[in-house]
């Protein structure tokens, strides 16, 4: 038996030294490994995605992208000005309504899941980069719960199911394995701490604070992996990599570590029982030690205040990650898998295959059994337990039955006899991730990369499932062959994007985006409803640039693959043809294109220090011409480009940025015909090492240009108004101090409007505008504070048809921004003597009726339909931002039945969030 001395407190102090010892030089051995290849063609690794954004976001003068930096540049932009009323003040753009657009059939990675005891219909569920959701309906609707403003990565959360205490709930933040924030998995982004509500997932409080340094791993709540509550005693048990396990009785000052202290685990997972035992693992740590636990497994009986080692025989001494799981119908079974690190070479999807154990723990006398050979094998390209590198490991145990066991990496299986014997049927045993076709295709409404999976208590065979594609549901486990999963995501916007693209025509809904990992969604959004329409993932993989032209569409993935799509009769996307230049190579993994402002038959591809040109003609023809006269060094990558048409020709722009060099930017005369030479009119001054990661063109003005920057601690925003001959740069308040540093400047546009020119900026920390360029003392506010809020805003698309506006957001999905007339002052402007909800008309009506409404104020507005049991059956708007004025709205009863209906507004707002007007009206379908 070995003890552990309780007494134990966690000061940051004492650990300080350590962590700054041990933090940074470990993290490189403990990257996430390949990411499971979508296409054949293109099987691409996250260490290729690592390079990139460590390129696009290191600070030049260290080369490393700076510790802590979420923590400190989250400070910083809750310092900036925000727009959240529609008055045009000095130096702020006229008023936008911005609106989520999704798509709500798409989502992102999501490591948390859990169902109320108390009611099946409660979810609450966490995005690593798109905070705590919750859906009162079972799914079939979401809301965000945490702030837009917190930035929060979600990784686990769990609900106090004792009688009395079910409405306090916690959740843990801070993905310390494919950190999330830059996507790069070298800038770790820390976590919040612990998180916690207690009106049941509707508000929530920090529970425990980070350490106070925030560029430094000094705290147990860095990052935090999973939470429990014991449900005998109420004590609260969090994980964490590097500290270990710690427990709480409730209050701060007792927080004290149980588990690990010693060697600093990189990985701890536990579980309690249903009688209060726990059972916890430990990973190999940062540091060796002779005193206290090793790596292996422990087991406690009073509270975590002592600790039994029941570690097996074959366990390895070094071991990485693992997760455990507790029988919930026998306190004395639980499960265990562990990625040992080891890894040998393979001719699969992923290139090589690990070592994964799997074991079966009798937890009242402490005995194993080793199941290893059991662990599910269908070969082929990805049918084998995949972890990469223990990134998506998942391990559950039926509320009801103790031998149906499910196990995750890329896949998900099932045993049904507690993995006594091997499945050896695909059918009955893969049942998610990866098709069991095996070809890299995708299994039926459940993702690869498994997560999270929670069982139902009030419906034992109901599962959940979370993972890199968001949410699935099945209602029965216990049928044979393949399950029926269901698609939950249903506006749970986290999609993780890299870029989006609008037509060019006014009032056109459709949109085209590239994801990270989960493709390139085409679907239609509708401002003036906030209507989504199902979406179509046109690319698979890592859907990268996207162009929505008038007569084709271009869709690409990661690497600069790029393909062609037809619009058929209803305007939807149908393949064309794979069009990437034959010669090209040295793509970026997100690698640009551009199509031309005058002929939108010719395409702009850069590759490498090169670029190629598609000649004007029919899309399907493909005819490519490399340029030798804009062929330049090799230590160059072309990263940026953008044009305007200007005398019936175009001016590109094009961004080279380089290893210890200064970027170059050039401008391209008559780019669709030239073959000259273009002109350098590069950034005097700018900063070497400096990565240009956006360039705007006003395209009223080929000569007005705005360049975005993307490297943290550097002026990264520049201006010019005469085609490149001089620059100012133009970060102004969104520079920040050397205690709260300002942003990555990630995309850039610029929008001509009706009397002004508007310019737009998204960063790391949210959406930024302005209508004054004053060099550095430009003023710059946030767009959004309350729905965008400090999500990454990766890039950026409008038109000038009708002012639109769409903004890419990593972990966020895409926004909507549609222009409102600007209110010169308050006392100038027309403003209406009333809210008011008129009757709908035509009244009766059959199908489809319109509802209109007056706002005094610029006002968030919600209009629901109920029917006479005050049963809501359609949404038609949500939390839509209008500006002061008339407003219609149209409503299908498509698939209702005849009766009457009652509609009700309520608008909050935008200056105060108080709700300033509810009303109700009755109207009456009659078929």
């Amino acid at each position: 038996m070995k003890n552990t001395d309780p007494r134990r407190i966690l000061y940051p102090s004492v650990v300080l030294g350590l962590a700054l010892l041990i933090a940074f030089f470990a993290w490189p051995q403990n990257e996430p490994g390949v990411i499971e290849a979508k296409k054949a063609r293109k099987q691409t690794t996250k260490k290729a995605r690592a390079a990139y954004f460590h390129r696009m976001l290191r600070d030049p003068e260290t080369g490393q992208i700076p510790a802590g930096i979420r923590r400190l540049e989250l400070a910083h932009a809750a310092q900036m000005p925000k727009r959240i009323d529609g008055l045009n003040k000095s130096g702020a753009m006229p008023h936008f309504s911005w609106t989520e657009a999704g798509p709500n059939d798409v989502a992102g990675r999501t490591r948390a899941i859990a169902v109320d005891v108390n009611n099946s219909n409660n979810i609450i569920a966490g995005g690593v980069s798109g905070g705590i959701w919750k859906s009162t309906n079972g799914g079939s609707t979401w809301t965000l719960k945490s702030d837009p403003q917190d930035g929060a990565g979600i990784t686990f959360i769990t609900q106090d199911r004792r009688s009395g205490n079910t409405n306090t709930w916690y959740a843990t933040t801070g993905e310390f394995s494919g950190s999330n924030s830059d996507r790069g998995f070298r800038a770790f982004y820390y976590g919040q701490g612990v998180l916690r509500s207690t009106d049941n997932g509707e508000t929530w409080e920090l529970f425990a604070p980070v350490g106070p340094n925030p560029t430094s791993f000094d705290s147990a709540y860095d990052y935090t992996s999973k939470v429990l509550v014991s449900p005998t005693t109420g004590t609260v048990f969090v994980a964490s990599n590097g500290f270990g396990l710690t427990r709480t009785t409730g209050s701060l000052l007792s927080l004290t570590s149980v588990l690990g202290n010693e060697i600093f685990p990189m990985w701890t997972d536990f579980d309690i029982a249903s009688d209060g035992t726990i059972v916890a693992v430990i990973a190999d740590g940062f540091m060796s030690s002779t005193v206290g636990e090793q790596p292996g497994v422990y087991t406690s009986s009073n509270d975590g205040l002592n600790w039994t080692e029941i570690t097996p025989a074959s366990f390895p001494t070094a071991p990485d990650r693992s997760v455990i799981a507790v029988a919930p119908s026998n306190p004395d079974v639980a499960y265990m898998m562990t990625f040992t690190g080891n890894t040998s070479n393979s001719n699969n999807a992923f290139g090589d295959t690990e070592e994964v154990f799997l074991y079966k723990f009798n937890l009242a006398n402490g005995t194993s059994q080793d199941l290893t050979a059991n662990i599910p094998d269908f070969g082929g390209q990805v049918g084998d337990v995949y972890t990469q590198r223990g990134y998506n490991m998942v391990i559950a145990v039926s509320p009801s039955d103790e031998n149906l066991v499910f196990i995750g990496g890329t896949n998900l299986y099932v045993s049904r006899d507690g993995f006594a014997t091997r499945p050896n049927s695909s059918v009955a045993s893969w049942v998610g991730g990866y098709a069991t076709a095996n070809n890299i295709s995708q299994y039926n409404n459940q993702h690869p990369d498994q997560h999270a999976l929670f069982f139902d208590l009030s419906n034992p065979n109901a599962l959940w499932s979370a993972h890199d594609g968001g949410l699935s549901f099945v209602d029965d486990v216990s049928i044979s062959g393949a399950f029926p999963w269901e698609n939950k995501n249903n506006g749970y916007n986290v999609t993780q994007f890299y870029h989006v693209s609008l037509p060019a025509a006014a009032d056109d809904d459709r949109l085209l985006g590239g994801t990270q990992d989960n493709g390139s969604p085409f679907f239609r959004y509708d401002p003036t409803t906030s209507i989504t329409s199902g979406s179509d993932d046109v690319t698979s993989g890592d859907g990268a640039f996207a162009y929505l032209g008038e007569s084709y569409a271009i869709g690409s993935t990661q690497n600069g693959d790029i393909s062609a799509y037809r619009y058929n009769v209803s305007g939807d996307l149908q393949f064309l043809d794979n069009i990437t230049p034959a010669g090209a190579n040295n793509q970026l993994f997100i690698n640009p294109f551009l199509a031309d402002p005058v002929d939108e038959t010719i395409i702009y591809y850069p590759s490498g220090n090169s670029l190629w040109r598609r000649n004007a003609g029919s899309i399907a023809n493909v005819q490519w011409a490399q340029l030798a006269a804009l062929q330049i060094s090799g230590s160059f990558d072309y990263t940026a480009l953008d044009a305007a048409a200007s005398n019936g020709a175009t001016v590109l722009y094009l961004a080279a940025s380089g290893d210890n060099a200064t970027p170059q930017i050039y401008r391209f005369e008559n780019a669709g015909t030239s073959t000259s030479a273009p002109t350098n009119v590069s950034i005097p001054g700018a900063p070497s090492d400096g990565y240009i990661h956006s360039i705007a063109v006003n395209p009223n003005n080929a000569n007005e240009v705005l360049v975005a920057m993307s490297n943290y601690n550097i002026i990264g925003l520049y201006h010019t108004s005469n085609g490149g001959s001089s620059w100012t740069a133009v970060e102004g308040n969104l520079t920040g101090t050397a205690n709260a540093p300002g942003p990555s400047m990630r995309a850039v546009e610029i929008v001509p409007l009706n009397a002004d020119t508007g310019y737009l900026v998204g960063t790391s920390t949210g959406f930024y505008s302005t209508i004054s360029l004053n060099g550095s003392n430009t003023t710059w506010q946030q767009e959004s504070a309350d729905g965008v809020g400090n999500a990454i805003v990766e890039s950026i698309d409008s038109r000038t048809s009708d002012g639109r506006v769409a903004l890419a957001t990593h972990g966020r999905g895409i926004f909507v921004g549609m222009p409102l007339n600007p209110v010169a002052n308050e006392d100038e402007a027309a403003v209406p003597a009333l809210f008011d909800l008129d009757q709908n008309y035509p009244n009766p009506f059959n199908p489809s009726t319109n509802i209109s409404f007056t706002l005094m104020q610029p006002s968030q507005v919600t209009l629901k339909v109920f029917d006479v049991t005050g049963k809501e059956v359609r949404t038609l708007l949500t939390s839509a931002a209008k500006a002061t004025g008339a407003h219609q709205v149209s409503f299908d009863a498509a698939g209702l039945p005849s009766g009457s209906y009652m509609y009700q507004l309520e608008a909050v707002s935008l200056s105060s969030a108080e709700t300033i007007h509810k009303e109700s009206k009755v109207m009456v379908l009659a078929r």
